[in-house]
């Protein structure tokens, strides 16, 4: 029987260090990994304080990150290729379905979604146009 990694962290972006400790070690891939997310929230928002280029530094993105927006930097990095949200029945952020979510870059060099559902049009992370979509 194979043993599975796992972690129980207090918030949630402290999940994000234990993915990148696990591919360092190379126990997962770098790439095309499915995220099963269990929370009332969805933590898609995307981060206000770090710009795109600046992703790659680990470190700094994890300094920088919040509770609410750690995920998709991770799938904007080529981590995650998919993310499934396991929500409770009154969680009424993202409708029950599946969404195609574009992710890209801002004018200002910032991470942003051409998705136009109210949870991201009300969190500003909403653009019509993007660079280097994803």
């Amino acid at each position: 029987m194979s043993r599975v990694p796992a972690t129980i962290v207090d918030d949630h972006n402290e999940a994000l260090d234990f993915y990148y400790r696990l591919i360092a070690r190379k126990k997962i891939p770098f790439s095309g990994l499915c995220l099963v997310h269990f929370d009332s929230h969805p933590d898609l928002a995307a981060p206000e304080a770090i710009p795109v280029k600046e992703f790659k530094d680990r470190h700094l993105l994890l300094d920088k990150i919040t509770i609410s927006d750690w995920i998709l930097p991770a799938v904007y990095s080529g981590h995650f290729a998919n993310v499934i949200w396991m929500k409770p029945s009154w969680a009424g952020q993202i409708s029950c379905g599946q969404h195609e979510i574009t992710l890209g870059i801002d004018e200002d060099g910032f991470l942003k979604t051409s998705s136009s559902l109210p949870y991201f049009t009300s969190d500003l992370c909403y653009r019509k146009v993007l660079q280097n979509p994803v």
